[in-house]
């Protein structure tokens, strides 16, 4: 079977500035999974409304129903910055004492392509 055809020039060659991305992953005591998600389902209804934030996942381990990654996009670094400084972070941060295993660790990332970039 032949390898499907490419259209070479579409990933950028430099790194885009925009939009940032975080990957975090995040480990939760099994007794407290309820409480993280109900602190993430209150956190995540104002991170919605905020107007650098173009998108927001969390998802699940299927092997590890404790472990959680949020992915988090935001229009530009200083969307993200201003995120940290809304009410609800240091809200979370708080509501989420005593359900993790330990900090989220995560990373920042460069957007490079997506599906429609080739459709």
């Amino acid at each position: 079977m032949a390898p499907p055809q490419t259209t070479t020039g579409l990933l950028p060659r430099d790194l885009p500035e925009t939009p940032f991305v975080g990957l975090f992953t995040i480990e939760v005591h099994p007794e407290r999974r309820a409480d993280f998600l109900t602190a993430m389902e209150k956190a995540m209804a104002h991170s919605a409304r905020e107007p650098g934030v173009s998108s927001f996942m969390l998802l699940a381990d299927r092997d590890d129903p404790n472990r959680f990654t949020a992915v988090d996009v935001y229009r530009d670094r200083a969307s993200y910055e201003a995120h940290l400084s809304s009410p609800q972070t240091p809200w979370l941060i708080q509501a989420l004492d005593g359900c993790l295993k330990g900090p989220p660790q995560g990373s920042f990332h460069y957007r490079l392509a997506e599906k429609e970039d080739f459709l």
